[in-house]
């Protein structure tokens, strides 16, 4: 029966892997943007850097898997970014290459591993009943 080759993982353990995967990629984004901050002497009031320390940050996940995610970045972090403030890249290449880049291709990865898993029972079963089919038949559908 094609239930019994899937592997499904509990709710919990899925709630578990996606806070996993969500808070390393908020620590990588602080971390990253720590470097940037340093390496471009962007200390000045000190109000970046202890955000970026302090790495706060809220998830919340669904029973749906739905899931939330707040960091705390202040907002003049996204116009150093720009040009005439110095061009530094602390925002959106950080923010935008590892939230949306690599964190999310592995949350999907882990809402959608059952319908993959499914996918590819289905799959082998309609494969395994065709070759008995031919067997029994003796034709060649080829």
């Amino acid at each position: 029966m094609i239930s019994d080759t899937i592997k499904s993982e509990s709710l919990a353990d899925k709630k578990k892997r996606m806070a996993d995967i969500l808070n390393k990629g908020v620590d990588r984004v602080y971390r990253c943007q720590l470097e940037v901050m340093e390496s471009g002497n962007l200390i000045r009031s000190g109000v970046l850097e202890r955000a970026l320390r302090a790495g706060q940050r809220e998830i919340r996940i669904g029973d749906d898997l739905d899931f939330s995610l707040q960091v705390n970045i202040p907002i003049h972090a996204r116009f150093l970014d720009m040009k005439r403030y110095g061009d530094h890249h602390i925002y959106n290449p950080i923010v935008f290459g590892i939230l949306y880049g690599s964190v999310r291709r592995s949350v999907r990865k882990v809402v959608y591993d059952d319908v993959s898993a499914l996918r590819q029972a289905i799959e082998n079963s309609a494969s395994a009943f065709v070759s008995e089919t031919e067997k029994t038949h003796n034709t060649n559908y080829g």
